[in-house]
């Protein structure tokens, strides 16, 4: 009775607690909101028409950009290491959630986030790990063959850059010193192999 009958009239009305401790939800946008203001929301929502949708393509749209994400961050670790696949992936990371949040807002049209979102974490950082394992288990296998016939700096070098393991070699300008020391096969007979490579080492740096 405390409220004229004409100022409801042709309305709806809800009626439901406010106070603290009383019916009280969580949204996505606040932690504690009245039960009353969630339900006059959903009335609006409906006399206005501007209901969420998950329409039937949603579905297997979500299931194909997980492949399709898997494949691209796959190909561009490949192709572009573990930067170039770490950039690609913060790319499409950012291109996904923003195209879903444009549909939420524009067209109320709602797409999954977790699985994508977590397809590209996922295959970053598996990816990542593989060519990282990969990488290192050539470079063992590189060492181990030549480290009986080369340098241990060339070894390394080698290792840290695979290409430049090819025939033909590469062209550069360089000196190169021939020296003959008279009377070498003599000093070699008489002297213990310890100390014959001691004098070489020192004769030989003394000249380079």
């Amino acid at each position: 009775g405390r409220v004229p009958a004409d100022a409801i009239a042709g309305k709806i009305a809800i009626i439901g607690f406010t106070a603290a401790g009383f019916d009280e939800v969580a949204t996505p946008f606040a932690a504690v909101v009245p039960g009353v203001e969630v339900e006059a929301t959903l009335v609006d929502n409906l006399l206005h028409g501007r209901s969420l949708s998950r329409p039937w393509w949603t579905a297997p749209f979500e299931a194909a950009v997980v492949v399709l994400i898997g494949v691209v961050v796959g190909v561009a670790l490949q192709r572009l290491r573990a930067l170039g696949g770490a950039v690609t992936a913060l790319v499409l990371l950012v291109a996904y959630g923003g195209a879903t949040q444009l549909l939420f807002v524009h067209a109320r049209v709602v797409l999954g986030v977790v699985y994508p979102l977590g397809a590209i974490v996922l295959c970053t950082l598996g990816g990542a790990v593989y060519q990282s394992l990969t990488e290192e288990r050539e470079k063992r296998q590189i060492r181990n063959a030549f480290r009986h016939y080369l340098n241990p700096e060339v070894t390394d070098l080698i290792a840290s850059d695979p290409e430049k393991l090819r025939l033909g070699g590469e062209r550069r300008p360089v000196t190169v010193l021939f020296s003959d020391i008279r009377g070498f096969t003599s000093i070699a007979e008489h002297l213990p192999p310890e100390t014959l490579a001691e004098l070489l080492n020192e004769y030989l740096g003394a000249m380079t």
